[in-house]
């Protein structure tokens, strides 16, 4: 009786495993609704462990065994899938990284060369449709021209979005623009709350999602242009 519980009980504990393990490695943001299904993954190779365990039938037997090889085998392959893909992504972002630290000292260099033409200068590189990474770095700048913040506000990126609403130079109608017509994380609120540009009454709105994001009440203390009723809601 213990050898025909105890094989299946084992089989369910490693598949259930594996089957995790690949959900907690996927980056996914809806990989967590697969936990509801471990179950149910679990059992199919326990129902087979158990024949396996029960049955006296050796072709059963070996059918059953190559089943649950099979099935934990193809587990096993979507945890190397899962983590090659996660790799994959490290190594791109890495390579965007320093690609991004390059453009970002080119464009401090051509500052530093000829100060009075820089906003001209960003103007032009951007008409070239160059890399993100060299957007990125443009948007970041202090002198980013205003018709290019607002240009990239309405764009489907998130990175490039997100660095439009950090920057001061953001004009405040593209700013409401990026709250009203954007569904984007909770962490834009809290750049949007930093954002000294962001109109009064998005900075009330943000107060009121206050529970979405932890900055949001930080970055509106720090405010200058955060309303007056809103602090004295903060320190109360």
């Amino acid at each position: 009786m213990k050898k025909t519980i105890l094989f299946p009980f084992f089989i369910f504990l490693i598949s259930t495993f594996l089957y995790l393990y690949a959900i907690f490695s996927s980056r996914s943001s809806t990989a967590g609704i697969g936990i509801i299904l471990v179950p149910f993954v679990a059992l199919i190779p326990t129902v087979f462990a158990f024949i396996f365990a029960k049955t006296q039938n050796n072709k059963s037997r070996i059918l059953s065994i190559v089943f649950i090889l099979i099935y934990l085998g193809y587990e096993v392959h979507l945890i190397s899938k899962t983590i090659q893909k996660n790799n994959l992504e490290d190594r791109k972002a890495k390579e965007a990284s320093i690609k991004h630290q390059a453009f970002q000292k080119q464009l401090a260099d051509q500052k530093h060369i000829d100060p009075l033409k820089f906003q001209d200068y960003l103007i032009n590189i951007e008409k070239n449709t160059p890399p993100r990474e060299l957007i990125l770095a443009i948007l970041e700048t202090k002198e980013c021209p205003p018709e290019l913040l607002s240009k990239y506000s309405r764009s489907n990126d998130l990175g490039l979005t997100l660095t439009v609403a950090q920057n001061n130079l953001t004009p405040s109608t593209d700013l409401e623009y990026i709250f009203y017509n954007s569904s984007y994380p909770s962490y834009f609120y809290s750049s949007l709350a930093r954002n000294t540009n962001t109109p009064p009454n998005i900075l009330k709105e943000l107060y009121n999602l206050k529970e979405k994001n932890t900055l949001i009440v930080p970055n509106l203390m720090n405010n200058p242009n955060t309303p007056k009723e809103i602090l004295e809601n903060i320190n109360n």
